[in-house]
Order: structure tokens, then sequence, then C-alpha cells
């Protein structure tokens, strides 16, 4: 009779790991971008591939994302900066940009220091950004280096403060102390009132009165105003 195996195999034994299969060929998307030295980062929850780009290479890897032909990120959707207080770098600026030609969807974040709160605009290549660079640069305070028209879109063009900064008080900040403190005009001396609506770019609220010194001179029009 044949001699046993010295070591037979146990019927509890775990069974052999099936081998790994081969790697995937890389993501043409993820290999272009990594060219242009883009970071991939994780996927987001929302499936969209996701990049980091230093913001001193940010310029020609915008001008690339839009001319290279396995790219061509043709439309920027928007543009948003996220305040992060305890980081660094301390903002975040994120796009959103599609590509027609691939149907193709990205996220791309730029790093902004806070000590040198800018970041290259690229209204030369999407002239949409425009107004979502003015809108970062008023509510969060990143400026946008080359961008054409860089002033506030929302607030008052004097406004001392970024209100989506993480810093800024949820209960707001009350105009009529520390706006003014701050080197705010509340009001002018005289308030054209006969202006369209919406052209008066004065920051005031007269539901309480005309303060001290000032006037809008409501009740001198007409019979409009209070007798």
């Amino acid at each position: 009779m044949a001699d046993a195996p010295a070591n037979p195999p146990s019927s509890s034994s775990p069974a052999a790991a099936p081998a790994a299969p081969p790697t995937a060929p890389s993501d043409p998307l993820v290999a272009a971008m990594a060219a242009l030295g883009a970071e991939p980062l994780p996927r987001s929850q929302d499936g969209l591939p996701v990049f980091r780009v230093e913001r001193e290479e940010w310029p020609e890897v915008a001008r690339s994302m839009k001319s290279d032909p396995q790219l061509a990120f043709e439309l920027l959707l928007d543009v948003a900066a996220i305040d992060f207080p305890k980081r660094q770098p301390r903002f975040e600026v994120v796009y959103h940009l599609w590509s027609l030609t691939h149907n193709k969807l990205v996220r791309v974040k730029v790093g902004v220091p806070e000590e040198e709160s800018s970041c290259p605009s690229v209204v030369a290549l999407w002239p949409t950004a425009d107004w979502h660079e003015r809108e970062a640069f008023d509510l969060v305070g990143v400026k946008f280096a080359g961008h054409p028209d860089l002033r506030r879109i929302l607030m008052p063009d004097d406004y001392p403060w970024h209100p989506l900064r993480k810093d800024f008080p949820v209960e707001g900040i009350d105009n009529s102390i520390s706006y003014v403190r701050a080197g705010g005009v509340l009001m002018t001396r005289e308030l054209d009132v006969d202006r369209p609506a919406g052209q008066d770019r004065t920051p005031v609220d007269l539901s309480h009165g005309d303060p001290a010194g000032f006037k809008d001179g409501a009740e001198e029009i007409g019979g409009n105003g209070p007798p």
C-alpha cells in the first residue's frame, strides 16, 4: 500500500486565493490630466473625476484642458471659492468643466493661501468665468489676477467683509454700527430717489427714518413721502 502523504490537506483549509486580475488600462482622462501635472483625487460622492492643480500651474493646465483634443473642455459651468480656516492653504477655488466633445464632466481644485489670496483668472479662456470669479472675490475674498473687471457683484463696493468666510458671524453684522466703524459709507449726504429701481447703488435702509445729518429727499418729492 502506498505511503500516505506527510501532510494531508485538511478539509477545513481555506481555498487558495484566485490570481489577481490584470491591471485595467488607465482611464484616458486621468492619464491626460496627470500628463499635465494634475493630481488625481478620489472620486466624490457624485462620481465626478476630481483633480488638484497647483496655483502656479493652473493657467497652463486650464489652457490645455480647453485646447487639447483629448480633453476638449469647452464649457466652464461654475467657479466657487471655499474657506477652510484650519487648513493650509486656507482657500480652495473649485471649477466644474464639461467637455461637449467627449461628454465628460470634471472637478478641478486649486489651493490659494490666505497670505496671498489670489488665483489666476480664466476669463480669457472661458468668458463665463467673469461673474463667477467676481462672486468668489465678493463673498470669500479670493482675488483673480488678470480679471478684466474684478469688483463686487452682490455686496456694496466699499463693503469691508466677505460674508462666506467661516469667521463671518452667522447672525450677520450690524451695518449701522460695525460697517461705519470699519470705514464703510452707510448713506450719502444726498440720495437720488428719482433714479429707476435697481440703479441706486447706495447701501441704505430707510425703514427707520433718516440718520442724523443725512436725508434721502423723499419728503420733498411730490408728496410721495410722509407728511
